[in-house]
């Protein structure tokens, strides 16, 4: 549209009147036809539609104030600051221009039609994304998010409602139900009232799960309110909290000791152990010692009559250590009650 001259003081009065009239034909094409309207602020009650790809202030100090409805059909690109109190809704995609001056505020609903990058923080009541949403920087806040492709994340990431996402590398919250079909990567906290994982959940950090939850690897701090069912490994570096039936279909996990003139236990790689004594042997106590049961079985060498000197931290009945069967190829088997420090034992010899 271009441009109304000026009128000079020397020009005649049909001039005034004829630039007057084009002035006030310019101001109805506004009110009646809705063109486009370039200002820093639409005010309330103002609609603001643009058919192809609108672009809002030129620099990081522009702001432009929408109070309305703001609809593009193309692309929305945001060079300056810009805060809709509305609705938005863009076909296309939104770009914020410059993350580290510019700042895009939605009150209302955002609806985006391909990809929303941000480089800063973003906060939105509702935000739905068809493609993919990229936040390379700070914290991102959905009280309800909706991302039919992807979901990237560098900062943390607070879901307020249900979130169904691919991949998430951060904080990671989600109040609701939570799917992922394939795998899960969480760096920091993951909290899920329900989580359902088909193929694998890795997280390096804490993991409270308040509902069922299907895992097959965590690291951290794991808690199942419900019903946890894992399929093939969990393995599990902190506190484990199960507050319903605990069913153990497992195999304790056995070693094989070293002879040697003093034998040394380390239970952490097997609450089940077997040795075979080669000479008059010393036990050492046992390190890494939890509160629990521990079972060690004696072997004689084939020419037998080996003895075992205890040390303290074996308990035994009237504080008399067992008689270990001296004939070669003999078998005694010892189990331990554990308080974590002592062992306290009892006997079974010359098992066959």
């Amino acid at each position: 549209m271009a441009v109304l001259a000026n009128v000079a003081l020397t020009n005649t009065f049909d001039t005034w009147r004829l630039r007057t009239n084009a002035l006030l034909t310019r101001v109805n094409q506004f009110t009646i036809n809705e063109s486009a309207l370039y200002a820093n602020t639409l005010t309330a009650n103002v609609r603001f539609v643009s058919l192809g790809s609108t672009k809002l202030g030129s620099s990081g100090s522009n702001r432009t104030i929408i109070n309305g409805l703001l609809s593009a059909n193309g692309n929305l690109n945001v060079a300056g600051n810009t805060t809709i109190s509305g609705i938005l809704n863009v076909n296309g995609g939104i770009n914020l221009g410059d993350a580290t001056t510019d700042l895009l505020t939605i009150t209302g609903r955002a609806s985006i039609g391909t990809n929303l990058t941000v480089g800063g923080n973003t906060t939105s009541n509702k935000f739905v994304v068809t493609s993919s949403i990229t936040g390379s920087s700070a914290n991102a806040t959905f009280n309800k998010a909706t991302v039919t492709s992807s979901l990237t994340v560098s900062g943390n990431t607070n879901i307020g409602g249900a979130g169904k996402v691919a991949n998430a590398q951060g904080w990671f919250g989600v109040d609701g139900r939570q799917s992922i079909s394939t795998n899960l990567f969480v760096g920091g906290n993951t909290s899920t009232s329900k989580a359902t994982v088909t193929n694998l959940l890795t997280v390096s950090g804490n993991t409270v799960l308040g509902g069922a939850g299907k895992t097959t690897n965590a690291t951290g701090w794991l808690g199942v309110n419900g019903r946890a069912t894992v399929s093939t490994n969990l393995f599990v570096g902190g506190n484990t909290t199960l507050n319903g039936t605990t069913v153990d279909k497992s195999n304790a996990l056995s070693q094989t000791l070293t002879d040697g003139a003093t034998i040394n236990w380390d239970t952490a790689l097997g609450r089940v152990a077997t040795v075979t004594l080669g000479g008059n042997r010393t036990m050492a106590k046992p390190t890494n010692l939890k509160v629990g049961t521990y079972i060690l079985r004696v072997y004689q060498d084939g020419s037998g009559s080996r003895t075992i000197t205890w040390n303290s931290a074996f308990k035994w009945t009237a504080q008399t250590a067992p008689v270990l069967t001296t004939t070669g190829n003999a078998m005694d088997v010892i189990t331990f009650f554990s308080d974590g420090n002592l062992l306290y034992g009892s006997y079974l010899p010359d098992m066959r």
